[in-house]
């Protein structure tokens, strides 16, 4: 006779106690949460069976789980969404860790070397079958009814009011749809109703595990306003803020988050502030120079239907509420390498757009156009010419560096062969900063912009900057002898205490083709700064030895101007003034200038003055005074006068920039 506990026999006691133990060991206790392991690719398992999907995995989720993935077999895994999709991310800190099965592993080149990550997990939304109502079906993805998106938009994982959620090494494959109820489009991550504090890294978007296939949806990551009506009528915005799209930048692990995201509609279809987007590829391959055709992509989306605005093949659209917003190199020091953007052209008027105001906008040390050698060119689209940048509302961007001196030969952005007449098209009410960029075969028609276009007319523009707005231009009149000699436009200082001037070889297309643009930056100066050799206000004498100017070049001048005295961060509201006109220029080899005397100590009473004094010889002799090994303000003289007691006190020289 079997024995029975109650009325279970015990064989049944024994599979339900090795199913318990099994659950034990996938849903394991941490510090941080749960680790929830994934060991199977099939969507269909039940407890029964003692493993765990995905889907089981979502469907049971808490709050700081770490879902992690162990699928036996050689990969990588392709997990098929269930018909209807996953259930929505809806607790606060879940980790979705692609990188954990075996056989993954991590980027571990910098951002211009190519990006040699291996991903194990691929949520695989290919297919498209369906069930249900024929008008309204279940689809391989998860419908979004919320304010914002619509029943004809659906996404492979969408995260809903959870805060902190973090998606990393996996694998999305989509496909283009026609947008509508009976087949929605796709996103591969949705944000919905302050879903505030999410980061996606080292995840691939688009690209096959064959490395070629291009299996592409609507968007890598789409995050949209939520709007609603409270009872008293009042209108409730909420956004998905401080999206971290790639590297953040913290100097742990940057090099393993950069994102691969190919053949989209919309890469990133943004509505939220404070995003951060860094260290990504947008329609190039991982080995940063081979370029996902634009035309190709197009014909994907025409092909099931799209038209117009549908139709658009874009990298960023970001708008609503973007204060905040850095694409590519925030400049804090801290893993700014690790943060530049590799763009593709695109089949849209921008290579960027935002839409409504600008508030706090950075973009800095990306390369648009062109792939991580800095020379290999998009190929570009048929039949149509895009900009660089576009802006709809008020506000303030930097594009490039605020020479701070923190991570400045970094913060500049590489921009070649863009088609179209714009490197900015924005309203009057942005101030532009563009400072330290390097501009490559480009047709820009005015470098921010050009006088009276979209933009709007200099003598307004610069109207509360200058004291003339109607000669806004900086003029070379003279670069004999080794010195660049011209005048600035007179500055309104109460207002804009700060102008420094940056210095370029032009563009070589732009000089022979009109207007001439910045081609690569060579230093700047303050008027009446230390390298400055004219005392006069809003005219300068700077000594060009030790400049790398090729024979046969010609410089542009750019003047910024900001509103503090002591840099260009946006509490400033920095602006950068139009081009001067480009002028010949030949560099002059000039010796390092030699002391001829040095200072020597003295005693003098507490409190009264000594002053010191040193000789050097040289051509564009500068010196700079030291206390304690800080350069002294304005101490720029061969003497200097002090009345502080104690401290080293030692004087260097050079000529100009070489100082």
């Amino acid at each position: 006779m079997r024995p029975f506990f109650g009325d279970v026999p015990a064989s049944r006691i024994r599979c339900l106690l090795t199913a318990f133990a099994t659950c034990l060991a996938l849903f394991a206790a941490t510090a941080a949460g749960r680790v929830v392991t994934v060991d199977t690719e099939d969507n269909s398992s039940t407890v029964a069976d003692g493993k765990t999907s995905l889907l089981e995995a979502l469907q049971g989720q808490q709050s700081d789980d770490i879902i992690r993935f162990a699928i036996p077999g050689a990969g990588p895994h392709r997990i098929k969404t269930p018909v209807g999709g996953y259930p929505l991310v809806t607790k606060d800190g879940v980790t979705i860790d692609g990188y954990s099965q075996p056989g993954a592993k991590p980027n571990t080149r910098d951002i211009l070397s190519g990006n040699d990550a291996v991903l194990a997990i691929y949520l695989d939304s290919t297919d498209d079958a369906s069930a249900g109502d024929p008008a309204k079906p279940d689809r391989p993805s998860t419908r979004l009814p919320f304010p914002g998106y619509g029943l004809s938009e659906n996404a492979i994982l969408a995260v809903h009011g959870a805060d902190h959620v973090r998606i990393k090494g996996l694998g999305f494959l989509a496909r283009h749809t026609e947008g509508s109820r009976a087949d929605p489009s796709i996103y591969c991550v949705a944000l919905v109703e302050g879903a505030e504090d999410c980061r996606v890294q080292g995840c691939r978007f688009g690209l096959d595990p064959d490395g070629t296939s291009l299996r592409g949806g609507a968007s890598a990551v789409a995050g949209f306003r939520h709007r609603v009506e409270n009872d008293l009528g009042d209108i409730v915005d909420t956004f998905s803020g401080g999206l971290v799209f790639g590297t953040d930048g913290d100097g742990v692990a940057d090099v393993s988050e950069p994102n691969v995201a190919v053949d989209m509609h919309i890469a990133l279809a943004l509505e939220l502030p404070r995003a951060k987007i860094a260290g990504n590829y947008f329609n190039v391959l991982p080995d940063g120079v081979t370029f996902v055709p634009v035309d190709q992509i197009r014909r994907h989306l025409l092909a099931v239907g799209r038209t117009g605005g549908d139709a658009t093949v874009e990298n960023i659209e970001i708008g609503r509420f973007t204060d905040g917003t850095v694409i590519g190199t925030d400049g804090d020091g801290v893993g700014d390498a690790a943060e530049r953007n590799i763009f593709n052209t695109v089949f849209h008027d921008h290579l960027i757009e935002f839409y409504g105001d600008a508030k706090d906008i950075v973009v800095a040390g990306n390369y648009l156009g062109v792939g991580v050698d800095g020379v290999t060119r998009a190929p570009g689209a048929t039949g149509i010419a895009p900009g660089l940048l576009a802006f709809a509302g008020a506000g303030n961007v930097r594009i490039g560096s605020d020479g701070d001196g923190r991570s400045d030969a970094l913060e500049g952005n590489r921009i070649v062969g863009i088609p179209g007449s714009r490197f900015v098209d924005a309203p009057p009410g942005l101030r532009i900063l563009a400072r330290r960029n390097v501009v490559v075969g480009c047709a820009f028609a005015g470098f921010p912009f050009a006088d009276g276009d979209v933009n709007g007319a200099y003598s307004d523009l610069y109207s509360d900057v200058l004291a003339d707005a109607f000669s806004p231009f900086p003029v070379v009149t003279s670069t004999e002898g080794g010195f660049l000699v011209g005048t600035l436009p007179a500055v309104l200082t109460d207002f804009y205490p700060l102008s420094e001037v940056d210095v370029y070889l032009a563009d070589p297309a732009s000089v022979t083709n009109g207007p001439a643009l910045p081609g690569v930056y060579l230093m700047s100066f303050r008027d009446n700064g230390a390298v400055d050799l004219d005392p006069a206000a809003d005219a300068f004498k700077v000594p060009l030895g030790g400049l790398a100017i090729p024979p046969g070049s010609r410089l542009v001048l750019a003047v910024g101007y900001s509103r503090i005295a002591d840099g260009f961060g946006p509490a400033g509201t920095p602006v950068t003034g139009p081009l001067s006109a480009a002028v010949a220029a030949t560099a002059v080899e000039v010796a390092a200038p030699v002391f001829t005397a040095q200072p020597v100590g003295a005693t003098r009473p507490e409190g009264a003055e000594v002053t010191f004094g040193a000789a050097a010889a040289g051509s564009g002799v500068i010196y700079q005074w030291k206390l304690d090994g800080k350069p002294v303000a304005g101490a720029t003289a061969a003497t200097y006068t002090i009345a502080e007691n104690g401290g080293m006190l030692p004087v260097i020289c050079g000529h100009g920039h070489s100082i």
